[in-house]
């Protein structure tokens, strides 16, 4: 894992949170260990597993070293053109239909720092999606002007979990650690057991205003 407050769920692990991505902590694990040979049946999820945990790239940790990696998965095979579209640009209409519903639920703070976004169990049923087709939405809060705080809010069968995403020196994970949740400096998530959205709203809007000094 390269999460700072990786989940303890396995007899053995290996965590480096000074890496951009898990798929880079695994390159080298093989090239280290030459276990097996990177070849294209290979290298196409490493290649898979960096695009995503780097924001395709975009995110802070991405490094020089990222890139040549990445390079590397290039020349054993692998089509950035093509696995991008099958990332990111192939969507079942129900999925761009759950999005337009979150898009209308969208609201602000007062001073419009932090924009958030709700998802319920309805939503999902009225457009035959999953919880896997919800990713990527909470990036839109982020995309709205001047926004420094993006959150969406998932209903789920026993509570709700809220994802975080944020800009600048905000620090997503220790604002996600308030809720004993976690994940990377810029995008991080909680779960709330048992508990309700419109009953907890106000409290977290609250300590996540609290994180706006940071920017």
């Amino acid at each position: 894992d390269h999460h700072e407050d990786p989940e303890d769920f396995a007899d053995l692990n290996l965590c480096d949170s000074t890496y951009s991505a898990t798929g880079e902590i695994i390159y080298d694990f093989i090239v280290s260990t030459k276990l097996v040979e990177i070849d294209y049946p290979t290298a196409l999820p490493l290649y898979a597993a960096i695009v995503t945990d780097t924001g395709s790239f975009r995110y802070e940790k991405t490094t020089s070293r990222t890139l040549r990696i990445a390079a590397d998965l290039i020349d054993c095979g692998v089509n950035p053109t093509g696995l991008m579209e099958d990332l990111y640009d192939k969507h079942n209409i129900g999925k761009l239909k759950l999005l337009s519903l979150a898009l209308s639920t969208m609201a602000s703070n007062s001073s419009g720092e932090i924009f958030y976004m709700f998802i319920t169990k309805e939503d999902l049923k009225k457009t035959g999606t999953v919880e896997a087709d919800v990713e990527g939405f909470v990036n839109y809060c982020l995309s709205v002007e001047k926004a420094k705080i993006g959150m969406l809010f998932y209903e789920l069968d026993n509570g709700f979990k809220v994802s975080f995403r944020t800009k600048g020196n905000i620090p997503a994970n220790k604002l996600a650690a308030e809720f004993n949740g976690g994940g990377h400096l810029h995008a991080s998530g909680a779960r709330f057991a048992g508990a309700k959205v419109e009953k907890n709203l106000k409290s977290i809007l609250n300590v996540a205003e609290n994180y706006l000094k940071f920017f």
